[in-house]
């Protein structure tokens, strides 16, 4: 099931961090520390997706310590992209 993107309590906190970097410094650097099932990198992943949707040739690339890991964060990153308006849509690989 599909919801709104809605932060949460923590993402929240997460994105006044970023914002504020990005703001000051012009890029972001953040170290997280966390339990599982917090949206950390829910947050961190949409937010990457969105900068790439508003830049044209940028690219991501993502990482994971094993393939399963990796397989989940892409099929995060295909549900962003399904469910965007077709003309915002970007080619996604999985190599």
């Amino acid at each position: 099931m599909v919801v709104p993107f809605v932060l949460n309590p923590i993402q929240v906190r997460i994105d006044a961090e970023w914002e504020q970097q990005l703001k000051e410094r012009g890029y972001v650097k953040i170290i997280i520390l966390k339990a599982r099932k917090m949206g950390a990198s829910t947050y961190v992943h949409g937010k990457m997706f969105l900068a790439i949707l508003e830049n044209s040739g940028w690219h991501c690339g993502i990482m994971a310590h094993d393939d399963a890991g990796c397989g989940l964060i892409f099929d995060r990153a295909k549900t962003f992209n399904d469910q965007m308006p077709q003309d915002m849509r970007r080619l996604l690989k999985n190599d």
